[in-house]
């Protein structure tokens, strides 16, 4: 794969693999494009991502439309922004950030959520610092951007217009705990027909309501704060039974507003990394907005 970037873009998801390999060859003998990518993904979708000239990209899009295929989603952008076309075949994942603000959308197709990072790094001042999609995270996608925090509140207005959803902007507090930097993580756009299912969050809002004393740890988790936090859900009500948490960021709070990863991106949130913890606090929310 070249590493130019050509000024337009397609993205197909298919429910059907016949159906997507089926028209990536149809597209590969009928139009002059670069086949970007093509493959499955989760969960058992099927994704094809051409690149090329305006006028050839538009002919893929009428070549996959008469093939009247069963599609989940589609994006034809003829002037795709250049860290969009980066991010969508880089395989970096989310850096440290010094930046004021960060906004986070979460998608609940591919497709959505290319589009709304266009949207929004065309919008603002902002920064792409990572964009992931399908796998890993039940076939949706994510992105973050970064700046000063009027910027980002105007990219992640450009980008829940363009998704059609409901998103959270979210200013970062950076840990005091010998670090200068802070590692964004996962999330958050809430679809319009209403808040994920929670088994599919990745990030979620919680309450701190106390905190843990555990005189014996694991080694990986000695000078480790742990809280009781309460899950909340988009509207700050409560969600399920309370969880303990450890605090990646060194600054939160009982009483405050966090929000938190669990599983495997908890324990990558820590620092070592893989600590033996279920729950891991990443961000304490300044402010939350949460539009119908």
């Amino acid at each position: 794969m070249s590493d130019q970037r050509s000024p337009a873009i397609a993205l197909w998801e298919f429910s059907s693999i016949v159906e997507g390999v089926n028209a990536a060859d149809a597209i590969a003998k009928g139009a002059p494009i670069d086949l970007l990518y093509t493959g499955t993904t989760h969960p058992g979708k099927y994704l094809v991502l051409v690149a090329g000239d305006t006028a050839s990209v538009e002919v893929a899009t009428i070549i996959v439309a008469d093939l009247r295929v069963s599609l989940i989603d589609l994006v034809f952008l003829p002037d795709v922004h250049p860290t969009v076309a980066d991010a969508m075949v880089s395989s970096d994942t989310a850096a440290a950030t010094k930046a004021d603000a960060i906004g986070i959308i979460e998608t609940r197709t591919i497709a959505s959520g290319v589009d709304a990072a266009d949207a929004a790094v065309k919008a603002a001042d902002v920064v792409l610092s990572s964009l992931r999609m399908a796998d890993g995270i039940d076939g949706k996608a994510y992105f973050i951007v970064e700046g000063v925090i009027g910027e980002v509140e105007a990219a992640v207005d450009a980008g829940r217009d363009e998704s059609c959803g409901s998103t959270r902007c979210i200013r970062r507090h950076c840990p005091a705990h010998g670090r200068a930097t802070c590692r964004p993580r996962c999330i958050c756009r809430i679809p319009r027909s209403g808040p994920c299912p929670p088994r599919e969050v990745l990030m979620q809002l919680g309450l701190v309501r106390g905190t843990v004393v555990a005189t014996v740890k694991d080694p990986g988790m000695e000078g480790m704060k742990l809280l009781v936090v309460q899950p909340l859900d988009e509207h700050q009500n409560p969600v399920g039974e309370c969880v303990v948490a450890a605090d990646a960021v060194y600054q939160a709070g009982e009483g405050e507003l966090i929000y938190f990863v669990a599983s495997r991106e908890a324990a990558e949130a820590m620092e070592p990394r893989f600590v033996p913890v279920d729950h891991a606090i990443v961000g304490i929310v300044d402010d939350l907005d949460v539009r119908p």
